[in-house]
């Protein structure tokens, strides 16, 4: 009995010792299980971070261009009623009906639609600057309808179609989501960026043909200090109001002209034909003036 008591015992503690290594292995497992998974969710976190991150920087440089944009086009408008006061004063003029309409195809110039978008424009920065700001970054975008569009852009400030916003609620611990959370914002900023390079295009237009545009108003302004007879005119004076009346048609169609635009399906994107071909047209014209 007694061997067969030390033989049992002995095996018991045999097995006894083979249980806790065992447990010992399995806790190690456990801490190094939960070491990695811990590692990996920061590894997650730290990538939603910097997508986020990224997304938030390209939204705020976007909105700067179209804010940038959005000034030069009020400019633009802030001219037009100084436009209507003076051609309003020339008696006995033609109807400016001239090569430019098919060389350049731009349509006929509509002096109730000057108004109306000067109008609006006065009632969007006429509520603060909170409200100033998203009047223009969404008159950038999307032209002169988005004046009289709901008040969300106008009070609220333009995001560019809250691309990404939802993405911020999502718990993106998982690694994998939080690579495909960095693929998707990647996407999202190129659009970001393509939307601000075709913003930049367009303000570069903007300053331009707004600088010949003052010019040329000013030198009507002084013309008419001293005549407002279209047959006194003489040719160079006559050039001088055709134009004006060229520029502005132009400036209000570029006014019109939106940046991002919808396709099938509700989807954004950006308008590049519509902006490259108002831009060949701003290009050509501004040379072909025949100024005094």
């Amino acid at each position: 009995m007694g061997i067969i008591g030390k033989g049992l015992g002995k095996l018991i503690g045999i097995a006894l010792g083979a249980a806790a290594a065992a447990g010992t292995v399995a806790a190690v497992k456990g801490v190094s299980d939960a070491n990695k998974a811990k590692k990996i969710n920061n590894e997650a976190k730290q990538i939603q971070a910097s997508a986020l991150s990224r997304y938030d920087e390209s939204l705020k440089f976007t909105n700067a261009r179209l804010y940038l944009l959005g000034n030069n086009k009020k400019t633009a408008v802030e001219m037009f009623p100084e436009f209507s006061n003076l051609i309003n004063k020339i008696q006995e003029k033609p109807v400016f009906k001239s090569n430019y309409d098919s060389t350049y195809n731009l349509p006929p110039l509509d002096y109730s639609e000057l108004n109306y978008i000067s109008e609006n424009m006065r009632v969007a920065v006429a509520g603060g600057a909170a409200v100033v700001s998203g009047a223009l970054i969404g008159f950038a975008a999307f032209g002169a309808s988005a004046l009289v569009a709901s008040p969300a852009i106008l009070a609220g400030g333009f995001v560019i179609y809250a691309k990404g916003a939802k993405l911020k609620k999502e718990a993106m611990e998982n690694r994998e989501k939080a690579v495909m959370l960095e693929n998707k914002i990647g996407e999202i900023v190129k659009y970001h960026n393509d939307v601000a390079k075709y913003a930049d295009f367009l303000t570069s237009c903007f300053s331009r043909i707004n600088s010949a545009y003052r010019s040329h108003l000013m030198k009507l302004s002084r013309v008419l200090a001293s005549k407002n007879n279209w047959n006194d005119f003489t040719k160079v004076e006559k050039q001088i109001v055709e134009n004006c009346v060229l520029l502005t048609r132009l400036l209000s169609e570029m006014c019109k002209i939106q940046i991002i635009i919808k396709r099938r399906g509700d989807v954004e994107c950006v308008n590049e034909e519509g902006v490259k071909e108002m831009q060949d047209k701003a290009f050509t014209i501004l040379p072909k003036l025949v100024t005094a």
